[in-house]
C-alpha cells in the first residue's frame, strides 16, 4: 500500500490528506445520528482512479480505538465499485496513528508499519471504501485473531478527490456509523418515510466549472469475507426519479438513475434530450426521488446518501444529503 502510518494529537497530518485543495464540508442536522466526523465504528467514502488523471486520497485515524491486550486496532478495507467486491485488506492502527491510502497501491499494513502482503491497483475503478475498526491482538493481526470483535467510537476519516487539475478536485470528512446496540454488527438508521428525498443544491450549470455527484446505496450485513455478516456493504438494484429544481423556472424532469453500490455522475449527463444545457442556468436543487432497493422502498438495515463536490472560480465546496432527512 501506497501507505502513510503516523502518530497525531492534532490535525495537521490530516488536513494534508486536503492540500489539493481547500474544503468547505456542509452536512444536514441528520448528518449528527449518522455519526459526522466523531469517531465511529465504520467510515464510507468514495474513491476515483478510473483515469489516469484522476487522484484519491483515504485517510483514516485512530482517535480512540484500543484493543483488550493492545493499545490498538485493525482496520478492515472493503472497496467496491458498481456494487462488485474488488479488494480487501487490514491495516494495524495504534492509538493516536493515522493511515493514508492511494486506491492504485493497496496492501495490508502490519504493526510495524511496513506494508505486508500483494499490492493491489485499483485502476480504472471508482466506487466506495468501508472501513471498519475490529479489535485486535498483541501484535496488531487482522480481525480473525480476536473474533471479529467490533469496535465503536474509535475511527474517522476523510476523502480527497482529484479529477485532472487543481480546479477539479474536491474532499470532505467521511460519514460514520456505529455498532448495532447487539454488538454484532454495523448498524445503519432505519428509513422511516418512503416519501422522503435526496437534495443537493447546486450552482448554474452552464458554466466551465467542476461539479460531481457520488450517490451511494448501503446495507447492513453486505459486506464480503469472512466478517462480511457484520459489515456494511453495497446496496444492490437502486433506481430514482431525478428533478433539476429552481424557485422561479420549477421543475425540470431529468433522466432517472439506476446503479448497485455507487454512481458517479454529473448534472449535465442526467439532461434528457428534450431539455438544453442553457434551461440550468440558475442555481436551483439536484431532487433524487422515489428511491427504492430492488423494486421495493427503502427499509430497515438500507440507506442511500450522496456527495455533491462543486469548484466555482476554484473555491470548492462538499455538501452530503443524507436519507432519511430527520
Amino acid at each position: 500500500m501506497n501507505a502513510t502510518l503516523r502518530f497525531s494529537t492534532s490535525k495537521t497530518a490530516a488536513l494534508a490528506l486536503l492540500a489539493l485543495t481547500t474544503v468547505l464540508a456542509a452536512t444536514p442536522a441528520s448528518a449528527a445520528a449518522l455519526g459526522e466526523p466523531a469517531p465511529a465504528n465504520a467510515v464510507v467514502m468514495p474513491f476515483d482512479v478510473s483515469t489516469p488523471t484522476s487522484m484519491t486520497q483515504l485517510l483514516v485515524r485512530n482517535v480512540s480505538g484500543t484493543s483488550a491486550s493492545n493499545a490498538a486496532l485493525t482496520a478492515n478495507w472493503s472497496f467496491y465499485a458498481d456494487g462488485r467486491h474488488l479488494a480487501n485488506v487490514w491495516t494495524c492502527l495504534p492509538l493516536g496513528a493515522e493511515v493514508m491510502v492511494d486506491p492504485r497501491r493497496l496492501s495490508g499494513i502490519e504493526a510495524s508499519g511496513e506494508s505486508i502482503g500483494p499490492v493491489i491497483d485499483l485502476s480504472s475503478h471508482r466506487g466506495i471504501v468501508v472501513v471498519t475498526a475490529f479489535e485486535t491482538d498483541d501484535v496488531c493481526s487482522d480481525g480473525s485473531t480476536s473474533g471479529f470483535v467490533l469496535l465503536d467510537d474509535a475511527i474517522v476519516g476523510q476523502f480527497s478527490i482529484r479529477k485532472g487539475g487543481i480546479r477539479r478536485a474536491y474532499g470532505a470528512s467521511a460519514l460514520g456509523f456505529h455498532v448495532d446496540p447487539s454488538g454484532q454488527f454495523t448498524d445503519l438508521p432505519d428509513v422511516t418515510d418512503s416519501s422522503r428525498k435526496l437534495e443537493l443544491s447546486v450552482r448554474r450549470q452552464n458554466r466551465r466549472d467542476f461539479s460531481q455527484i457520488v450517490l451511494v446505496g448501503l446495507a447492513e450485513r453486505s459486506g464480503e469475507g469472512p466478517a462480511g455478516t457484520k459489515q456494511l456493504g453495497p446496496l444492490s438494484s437502486i433506481a430514482a426519479s431525478t428533478l433539476y429544481v429552481h424557485a422561479r423556472t420549477g421543475a425540470t424532469p431529468l433522466r432517472g438513475v439506476s446503479f448497485s453500490g455507487s454512481r458517479f455522475t454529473q448534472v449535465a449527463e442526467l439532461l434528457p434530450f428534450s431539455v438544453s444545457p442553457i434551461e440550468l442556468r440558475a442555481p436551483a436543487f439536484v431532487q433524487f426521488r422515489n428511491l427504492s432497493a430492488s423494486g421495493a422502498p427503502l427499509g430497515a438495515g438500507q440507506l442511500v446518501f450522496a456527495i455533491h463536490g462543486e469548484v466555482s472560480k476554484t473555491f470548492p465546496t462538499t455538501t452530503y444529503a443524507v436519507r432519511p432527512l430527520f
